[in-house]
């Protein structure tokens, strides 16, 4: 039997039909377009990292700053309350925390400070 792993596309469903928002056509795919846009870009930020042409710290502003953007775009499109029932709360930064220590370390010598 093959394993299928699943696309984003049905992970985002998946997500939907386990917290039971109920969403139409329409906004399912404004919200998978803009999780992709989100992805693309943060995937874009790594490049830049990688290449040395952005700091660590750079890196993890600007990955918040995406990804607050994005949260913002899914509340704009669900409405708040359900938001709240996929998410678990109104407050992003509880669903994406940052430890900027641990993630230093990660980084070691790759870590510069602008």
């Amino acid at each position: 039997m093959h394993s299928h792993v699943k696309t984003d596309r049905e992970e985002l469903h998946a997500m939907f039909e386990e917290t039971k928002v109920e969403v139409t056509p329409e906004e399912f795919e404004n919200v998978y377009t803009i999780q992709k846009q989100m992805r693309d870009e943060h995937d874009r930020l790594g490049k830049l990292m990688d290449k040395g042409e952005l700091s660590s710290e750079g890196f993890l502003d600007a990955s918040e700053s995406n990804f607050s953007g994005f949260m913002k775009l899914v509340k704009a499109i669900l409405g708040v309350e359900r938001y709240q029932q996929l998410f678990g709360t109104d407050q992003t930064e509880n669903i994406f925390p940052v430890d900027r220590e641990a993630f230093r370390a990660i980084q070691g010598a790759n870590t510069t400070e602008s």
